[in-house]
């Protein structure tokens, strides 16, 4: 009997063989922008790989190390880096489509949960323009109030659930000072 190890392998080097690029599948994870990763066996690649595509998956920063926006300027925090992650792998996979036999005109954004809604993100944002023809929202748009966060003083409140003594009178550089002197699995 065959792995799906042993089917991965065998289907890339027949994608990877192929005489024609393959249409592109570019997959992002859910996990409500806090927790998750693209290597869950929930989102195998499985599937897709009996098909004549290829997938890639993308990592990105979550939680406070990727969606942390902290007000002042000053600092240089003003959110969103694991959007920009995004962005950058986006921008990766055209630029290098070819060298792993995807066709760079022919690629579908596929995300689920907070991975569709980051699709949708990509969808909205002018710099994304060209880098995927199609896109599929599983379960997640920027519409959903998760995707969303309106919470006044947020990273206040982080540093005080993660042990800072008190928030009030703090300024976004205390704050960030204390984040980054924490584990990074804290966060």
């Amino acid at each position: 009997m065959l792995s799906n190890k042993t089917i991965r392998d065998f289907r890339a080097h027949e994608i990877l063989d192929s005489p024609t690029p393959l249409p592109l599948i570019v997959f992002f994870f859910g996990g409500g922008f806090e927790k998750g990763d693209p290597t869950k066996e929930l989102h195998s690649p499985d599937y897709f790989m009996m098909r004549d595509v290829v997938v890639v998956t993308v990592s990105y920063r979550v939680g406070p190390l990727g969606f942390l926006s902290l007000n002042d300027p000053a600092v240089g925090v003003p959110g969103n880096a694991g959007l920009k992650d995004q962005l950058l792998a986006m921008q990766w996979i055209k630029e290098n489509a070819e060298r792993f036999n995807g066709d760079p005109k022919n690629v579908t954004a596929f995300g689920e949960s907070a991975g569709a809604a980051s699709v949708h993100y990509l969808m909205l944002n002018p710099r994304a323009e060209g880098l995927f023809q199609k896109a599929i929202l599983q379960s997640g748009n920027v519409l959903c109030s998760w995707a969303l966060c309106s919470i006044k003083n947020l990273p206040h409140r982080l540093a005080v659930n993660l042990g800072m003594e008190s928030a009030e009178h703090v300024t976004d550089a205390m704050v960030l000072d204390f984040l980054q002197k924490l584990p990074g699995e804290k966060l």
